[in-house]
């Protein structure tokens, strides 16, 4: 658990400076607000029924 830790900790040091070069402005780190994206079906807007309809449009998805 604590090499996964580690390697988000690092992963959210190097998309703030990103972000920072960029000149962009979040609020919160990249762990923090991608595991609030996917806490609940309603906050996915849609994207937890994305399979089912590209099936239904003929993309047959496993």
């Amino acid at each position: 658990m604590k090499s996964q830790e580690a390697g988000i900790e690092r992963y959210d040091a190097t998309i703030a400076d990103f972000y920072s070069r960029q000149y962009m402005t979040t609020s919160g780190n990249w762990s923090l607000h991608s595991a609030k994206r996917i806490s609940s079906p309603e906050r996915l807007s849609g994207r937890d029924r994305l399979k089912e309809a590209l099936n239904a449009l003929g993309f047959k998805l496993l």
